[in-house]
């Protein structure tokens, strides 16, 4: 993966050595992204930037920003196209190939078929492109947001990041909450659609390009692509000889690399069929990597083990603490941008850091429980006699409405309205819940995958995500997906055929930690709650302390359970403090202890 950026200086009110300057200092916030090679691009006033990690053709020729052949066009991009070789076939008959990189693809393809070019790449990628004869510059993102990018546009600047903080290095551009989003990261620990927690600051959704016009200071955004549902056969043996056919097709494009890959083996299903898929397809010795606590009941690793055993892989096992969570916090909040909405972002971090010493690419099995329907809250649909677009809606909310409502001064509603908005053109309840998952649950995940992988230098891929497969599942019915008692059902049947029956049949554990526990340990994460208490070093205006109080005393007196509430307080803080406060990252977690 890599660090893309860019700016338009509107008003040309740089000189030379300053765009320089400032392009490189957002490039010094991106390092991390991409440690092997560093590029600008700066002409007029347009500046482009890159950080590179190379998996695709790893020499020089691969540089970026990349230029056209003819130098009307220069490319700034982070991803992969999975099948650029068999474009490659295509575009040969009119254009030369000076790299075996995918950038050339992309560039040749945008060149060929423009905006047509995104619904014929498979793969994830966040791009900027600017056509120097049309002054237009073009951001796009994959079909589903497995690669960030983020923008901001006012009077001086039209700008773009692969993650918020190099934004802030532009003249002007500050880093203010934005009270609006509040509400819905709240209730959700996240924001949808295009809203990040940063005041003005947007973010390009799945399957989004905007193009924005340099002469007429315009912008238009375009959404290419949006799951449709095929045809698919109803005798099951063909059915699962088309599910297997593009399961195996996406696992082995997700392969290429010419870098040294790895496998993610959490001990589930999905990593672990991923991992089946993949050993098969290319017989030899992979890595594969799993973490866990050491206390029995908090690790996976009875399980990936006999995975790991099966698949001849050669197998990593990474312990970390209480400590090390608390620790890292900071740091990871940093380089997420935003609060840490799920907690194994800590493990996750660890794991890929731990795998860097191996292995380039890591393959995991994210997305496979939104788009087959694994999560044991889909059950409490399933059981509800009326499922109505509210209780759709409070499905994927962490919070108590009533609770958050006596501690906060924040209006909720518009939040609801607002996810209620990308469901009222859909009539059956579960279509309306995966179109839900995949642009509200699904992303921070992705981004979250992006950038814990990022800070260790390392590319995480998500076989499970190609379109196909992604289409496949949407058109699956819903039987052969989830029942009262049973989740993901037509995988664990699919994973039978490659994994030991205690593998797809356990219960699903998901990668918890024991917050409740935790939030109780006066010197582990319960320190942090000295933010709300002794060591309070800002007043929020919209938290009532009084109450909150309450909350905190009910919990560590074990009256009440209010860890989920008392997370979503702890992550928000960190991240006020670092990115509206400009509290040093490294001073948080020491300084409580003083």
């Amino acid at each position: 993966m890599c660090g893309i950026a860019g700016f338009i200086d509107k008003q040309n009110q740089l000189n030379q050595a300053n765009k320089q300057k400032i392009i490189k200092q957002m490039m010094q916030k991106l390092e991390h992204r991409g440690q092997d090679d560093v590029g600008f691009f700066i002409k007029n006033n347009i500046v482009l930037g890159h950080a590179r990690l190379s998996i695709l053709d790893l020499t020089k020729r691969g540089h970026q920003p990349f230029l056209s052949a003819d130098k009307k066009i220069v490319l700034t991009y982070n991803g992969e196209i999975y099948n650029f070789l068999e474009l490659n076939k295509i575009l040969a008959k009119k254009y030369s190939f000076k790299t075996t990189s995918d950038t050339e693809t992309l560039m040749n393809g945008y060149q060929e078929w423009n905006l047509k070019s995104l619904n014929k790449f498979k793969g994830m990628f966040a791009f900027g492109i600017y056509d120097q004869l049309n002054k237009t510059l073009t951001l796009a993102v994959d079909r589903f947001g497995i690669k960030p990018l983020y923008y901001i546009n006012n009077n001086n600047f039209f700008a773009f990041a692969s993650e918020i903080k190099a934004l802030f290095c532009l003249p002007g551009v500050k880093a203010e909450l934005n009270t609006d989003a509040l509400g819905e990261y709240l209730l959700y620990r996240c924001t949808a659609g295009a809203d990040t927690l940063f005041q003005k600051i947007k973010r390009l959704c799945p399957a989004q390009c905007l193009q924005y016009n340099v002469k007429t200071d315009k912008t238009k955004m375009v959404v290419y692509y949006q799951p449709r549902k095929i045809a698919l056969p109803a005798d099951q043996e063909k059915l699962t000889k088309k599910f297997l056919n593009i399961l195996h097709a996406s696992t082995e494009q997700h392969l290429l690399a010419d870098a040294p890959l790895g496998l993610q083996l959490s001990g589930g299903v999905d990593s672990s069929l991923i991992a089946a898929l993949a050993t098969q397809i290319k017989q030899k010795n992979f890595h594969s990597f799993s973490i866990g606590l050491k206390r029995p009941g908090w690790n996976e690793f009875k399980y990936s083990r006999l995975v790991a055993k099966k698949l001849h892989t050669i197998h990593h096992e990474l312990y970390f603490t209480e400590d090390d969570f608390c620790r890292l916090l900071p740091q990871l909040t940093y380089h997420l941008d935003k609060p840490m909405n799920h907690l194994h972002s800590v493990p996750m971090y660890l794991l890929a850091k731990y795998a860097r010493r191996y292995v380039k690419v890591l393959m995991s099995g994210e997305g496979a429980d939104e788009i087959f329907f694994g999560y044991r809250r889909y059950q409490k649909i399933t059981n509800a006699k009326h499922i109505s677009d509210k209780l759709l809606i409070q499905s994927s909310q962490f919070a108590d409405k009533k609770i958050m409502s006596k501690i906060v001064n924040v209006d909720f509603e518009p939040s609801i309205v607002k996810r209620q908005r990308l469901i009222t053109n859909l009539t059956n309840p579960y279509d309306k819940l995966f179109k839900l998952e995949m642009l509200t649950y699904l992303v921070p995940l992705l981004i979250r995958q992006d950038k814990m992988g990022m800070a260790a230098n390392i590319e995480n891929r998500v076989p499970f995500l190609d379109h196909n497969l992604v289409e496949f599942a949407y058109s699956l019915p819903l039987k052969l997906k989830l029942s009262k008692n049973d989740t993901k059902i037509f995988l664990k049947k699919i994973a039978e055929k490659f994994l030991p029956r205690q593998i797809v049949w356990r219960p699903k554990v998901g990668f918890g930690l024991p917050q409740n526990e935790w939030l109780r340990h006066k010197n582990g994460l319960g320190e942090y709650l000295k933010f709300f208490t002794t060591n309070i070093q800002t007043k929020r205006h919209f938290i009532n302390y009084s109450e909150l109080q309450t909350i905190i005393t009910e919990h560590q007196t074990k009256k009440a359970d209010h860890s989920q509430l008392l997370w979503i307080l702890i992550a928000l803080e960190i991240w006020l403090q670092i990115f509206i406060d400009r509290r040093p990252y490294q001073d948080i977690w020491p300084g409580l202890n003083q």
